[in-house]
């Protein structure tokens, strides 16, 4: 019997959000939710009763963690500064969640300050921490997108696909907005989303509970749920379970990227997914959440590519050393990693900055 088996068998709102929303996607790179000492100036969240949350217009604080001290500023047009005169949707726009934002980092060291840098066009960064790609498209739609030639859209492996079906997210204390498809339509559920906070579906328990939720390897009691974390079952014996499990999440994003694509090529702009994993899956290669991860990012890249749209996949490429190894978000070297694989993408030269091995495109 192997190590695996014996161990089986043996066994209101603004302030308090702000910080709750900055670190959720980061917290889920772990087994389960950590302590994490932080203070971040209060009022960068507002609550939106269509989107659930939006960034506050010309908002500036101080966001000061256990791995960094970092500054932001955002823009009348509620989003992130690049460093250039303020927009609302350049001929660039990027959006995701806190990856996307640049929680931990300086303004001029996000991959999209970083692209702007290079770009001869405005570049925007519509980065809203803890947001999912559901919450994206409910942004794009109504955007004036006049001058924008391209969109990435930036899906964190992480949690973006877990919260699809969530009206609240797994590590944000606030409810969100979310789609059902109904006769292949999709339709908004919770909206007007509650401006009272939630709490976070996942605050008493693990994500890899959640992942292993009503599998064989779900075990009620916490020892055993600790032997599964230190002898996790392989990829190949979780790809059938995670293809059960989520099939309802992979049927909406299928759908979610659909719709986005067809909004944007109707305005003739030109969409592009990046995929971006999680720092467990080079920190902790074995556990189940960087399973789910890399089996994730393939979903994405095989939905996007049914519906001809451009992916730049980050997972072969990023490495442990290019995110903070407590709060888990992209460091300045790992922004300069995207910004690389980015620009290489779009056609934009190299951005001036170092990765862990080196310049930006170096590998």
């Amino acid at each position: 019997m192997n190590l695996r088996s014996s161990l089986y068998a043996g066994g209101l709102f603004v302030a308090g959000l702000t910080v709750a929303l900055g670190v959720a996607e980061a917290v889920l790179r772990f087994s389960g939710p950590s302590a994490q000492a932080q203070h971040m100036d209060a009022g960068l969240i507002e609550h939106h009763p269509r989107f659930g949350w939006q960034l506050a217009k010309n908002w500036q604080g101080t966001h000061e963690h256990d791995d960094y001290t970092a500054q932001y500023r955002t823009t009348p047009f509620r989003t992130r500064t690049t460093g250039g005169v303020a927009h609302g949707a350049g001929e660039l726009v990027l959006i995701g969640d806190s990856f996307t934002f640049g929680l931990g980092v300086a303004d001029d060291a996000t991959f999209a300050a970083l692209l702007q840098d290079v770009a001869e066009h405005p570049i925007s960064n519509h980065g809203l921490p803890a947001s999912s790609p559901d919450q994206h498209l409910l942004r794009l739609e109504p955007m004036n997108l006049g001058r924008t030639e391209q969109l990435v859209m930036l899906i964190y492996l992480g949690n973006d696909l877990l919260d699809l079906t969530r009206t609240v997210p797994l590590q944000a204390p606030h409810a969100k907005p979310r789609y059902a498809l109904r006769d292949n339509r999709l339709s908004v559920l919770n909206v007007p989303v509650p401006k009272t906070p939630q709490e976070a579906a996942a605050s008493h328990g693990s994500i890899t509970e959640y992942l292993l939720e009503g599998s064989e390897w779900d075990r009620p009691l916490a020892l055993l749920q600790l032997l599964v974390t230190l002898a996790p079952p392989s990829s190949a014996e979780l790809a059938p379970w995670f293809e059960r499990r989520f099939q309802t999440e992979r049927g909406l994003l299928e759908a979610i990227l659909a719709r986005t694509e067809l909004s944007l090529r109707s305005r003739s702009i030109r969409l592009t997914v990046a995929i971006l994993p999680g720092r467990e899956v080079y920190a902790n290669p074995d556990s189940v959440l960087a399973s789910f991860q890399r089996q994730a990012a393939r979903w994405v890249a095989a939905s996007a590519g049914r519906r001809n749209i451009a992916t730049v996949d980050l997972t072969p490429t990023m490495r442990a050393e290019e995110y903070f190894p407590v709060d888990g978000h992209l460091n300045e070297p790992g922004h300069c990693r995207v910004a690389g694989e980015l620009s290489r993408a779009l056609g934009y030269p190299p951005p001036e900055c170092t990765t862990n091995a080196g310049p930006a495109v170096a590998d």
